[in-house]
Order: structure tokens, then sequence, then C-alpha cells
């Protein structure tokens, strides 16, 4: 004979005491280091950020920055194995460096690496939040920082400017245009040895860059990863 199932009523308590346990995991949900973060931001393709040692080319880290989605950054002195939008491996001879920060019309903002090692690990700081930042990695003054702009026409350029052209900033600055140039949008940004770059450098400011689809833009996409016309 099948047994009947006996259900028990629930009660007022009951109710409330599931009510507030669905309430205090959607509150932990939230949090953003626990939030899965699927929008990162692009760094160089060509600089070592292998964050573990089982990472092929792992260098030993001295340091880890943390760029949350809120924009705001944190510093460790090791992974946490969190989330975040990127994580920059920092290595001993880059520590005299700069971080560069570019936002999502082509603005570049160059931080000291010395003053930002001084921050207390762990403790969250804000950062520039008037745009997108889309790209952020650590270089030398003996790089050249390589961004992409489109003009009205679709067409597609690229220049370099010396990490050592641009002004020293804190990470709340907005930082700066390489060019006065009118366009459309960039597509494209890289951290380069000066040594490679196949173009003059420091063009100017009344200059969008090389274009693309000419001989010497071709020699430019050839040092550059990812870089394409279209």
């Amino acid at each position: 004979m099948p047994h009947l199932a006996i259900t028990q009523p629930v009660t007022a308590s009951a109710a409330a005491e599931a009510l507030s346990a669905e309430k205090e995991a959607k509150t932990i949900i939230k949090h953003v280091e626990s939030a899965p973060i699927t929008e990162h931001i692009q760094t160089s393709r060509l600089r070592n950020n292998a964050l573990h040692d089982y990472e092929e080319g792992y260098r030993p880290v001295t340091a880890v920055i943390c760029l949350l989605a809120t924009d705001k950054y944190k510093l460790l002195d090791e992974d946490d194995w969190q989330d975040y939008r990127l994580k920059l491996t920092v290595h001993e001879d880059e520590e005299e460096g700069w971080l560069i920060l570019v936002y999502e019309r082509g603005r570049v903002c160059k931080v000291s690496m010395a003053e930002l090692l001084q921050r207390e690990r762990g403790r969250v700081f804000k950062r520039y939040a008037g745009e997108k930042l889309i790209f952020a990695s650590i270089a030398t003054d003996e790089e050249s920082v390589c961004v992409g702009f489109v003009d009205s026409k679709t067409n597609r350029y690229v220049r370099f400017d010396d990490v050592d052209k641009f002004n020293h900033e804190k990470m709340q600055a907005e930082g700066i245009l390489p060019m006065d140039v009118p366009n459309a949008g960039i597509h494209y940004v890289e951290v380069i040895p000066q040594s490679q770059v196949p173009v003059n450098r420091n063009i100017g400011r009344k200059t969008i860059g090389c274009i693309l689809k000419t001989v010497e833009g071709k020699r430019c996409m050839a040092v550059l990863p990812d870089c394409k016309m279209k």
C-alpha cells in the first residue's frame, strides 16, 4: 500500500527565517570580489603577466595590482584567487617603472609604480571613473604607448608616443589625449619597446598617426599583435 506524505504547515517564523536567509544569500552574491567578472581590461600582449609559478614564463612576483569592476583598485602581496577586471603582476625590475592606464577615448594616464607600491595592501582605493578603462600595463621609459585611432571614414591608424612624453599623474587623473585631431574612437592599444617601433615616434598633436593600409602601416601591424585594418 502506498504511503501518504505528511506535510507540515509553514509557520510565520519559519517563513521569516527562509526570507532572511534568501536576502543574506543575495547580499553575498552582490559583493564585488565574489561576483564573476566577465568584462576584462586588456593588457599588453608583449609583457609577461604570468601570475602563478605553474604558468609558462613565470617570474617571481613582488606585488599584484587588482583593478576592480567598480572603478577602484587595490594592491596585494600575492594572488587572492578572486575575480577582477584585471590582475597585473609586478616584478622587481618594474618597481621603478610606470603604470599605464588607457581609457575608452584614448586618454593615457601614467602613474608612478614607486608611489603606487606604497599603498596599504588589501585596502580598496578609488581611480578615475569618468571614462571606461580599457587597457592597463606596466612600462618603462624605454617603451612607447601605441594608441590606434579611427577617423570619420573608419580608416584605422596607429601612433607611438614615448612613455617619458606623458606627464606623471595620480590614479584619479583622467589622463591626456596624445593628439588633438577629431576622431571616431580607438581600435587598439599596446606598449612596445621603442627599438621595435618601425615608424616615427612622437609625431606631434596635429597628426592622427600612421594609416594601416599603407606600406608603413603594414610594417606597424607586423610588430603589433592582433592589430588589423578591420
